[in-house]
């Protein structure tokens, strides 16, 4: 399934909350480099809310149109004293709101630096349809978190190096409109070359694919609907005869077809990726010369 790449924040910041132990260092968060964003906490005390946004997620990671699978955050944390440090809350974030289910772990933040990973390649923290890709693009898109001290006997530092995210998607199926160069004699013979490309319009060989007749208001000619073309290559000739090109009831003269192919095909992308191809044309009738 394709991926974004992990993504890192652009701005950290905190918001008072029920608690009383603050954040400090912001700017330690957005990167991985072995240097924290810290909370000294109090025994059995909470933190303030530590927002991480501005993932700045484009049509280059994601491609517009895509739907959203699932996400990842990874926040990558260590205690300074084991057996102490707990989640609250591991919120997404969105216009200035927290969104969708709490994934907080009951796990303890360990001593050496780890990372930990919520969510995973199909799970949408419980936003269903809404979550789409311009959503994630969105510039205040982001992370809340909240962590709790668990040890009565003393105060306890909490560092966060990181917090990334990682978006899985489907990409929408390639669609191209191409106009054959010649038209269709009424219950003649007529042969459309279809030729099958990825994502970045290079030659490809199916894994499978179906084509359907129709004419331009969509209605089916001939019961051609999802003909399966058995073992499809990188390109292949459909060819349609007799009633495929006879004319329909109020069809006089001229009448417009539409080709529509669709298949499937495995990249570096992922596998099982959609590609789609239309293919209009016209029939014409069958003038007779005596």
């Amino acid at each position: 399934m394709p991926a974004t790449g992990w993504k890192t924040p652009n701005e950290v910041y905190e918001e008072y909350g029920f608690a009383t132990t603050m954040w400090g260092g912001f700017a330690d968060a957005k990167t991985d480099n072995g240097v924290y964003c810290g909370n000294g906490m109090e025994k059995g005390g909470a933190s303030h809310y530590l927002r991480l946004i501005i993932y700045n997620f484009t049509d280059a990671d994601i491609p517009a149109g895509s739907t959203i699978n699932g996400i990842e955050v990874e926040i990558q944390r260590k205690a300074s004293v084991a057996d102490s440090i707990v989640d609250f809350s591991v919120y997404l974030w969105r216009q200035m709101a927290r969104v969708g289910d709490n994934k907080a772990s009951a796990e303890k933040w360990p001593i050496v630096e780890a990372p930990k990973v919520y969510g995973g390649t199909a799970d949408k923290w419980g936003l269903g349809t809404a979550l789409t890709e311009s959503y994630v693009k969105e510039c205040g898109f982001g992370v809340e978190l909240v962590i709790t001290n668990s040890n009565m006997e003393s105060a306890v530092t909490a560092l966060v190096d990181v917090v990334r995210i990682r978006v899985y998607y489907t990409p929408p199926a390639t669609t191209i409109t191409t106009v054959p160069p010649s038209e269709a004699i009424e219950e003649s013979t007529f042969v459309i070359t279809a030729a099958f490309t990825d994502e970045e319009g290079d030659a490809v060989a199916p894994t499978a694919a179906t084509w359907t007749l129709s004419d331009k208001q969509g209605t089916i000619i001939n019961s051609r609907e999802d003909v399966a073309i058995s073992d499809p290559t990188a390109i292949e000739n459909i060819v349609l005869s007799g009633d495929d090109l006879a004319f329909q009831d109020g069809e006089r003269k001229t009448a417009k077809r539409v080709l529509t192919v669709e298949w499937t095909y495995d990249s570096d992308l992922g596998t099982g990726l959609p590609g789609k191809d239309k293919y209009e044309f016209k029939v014409t009738d069958l003038v007779v010369v005596t």
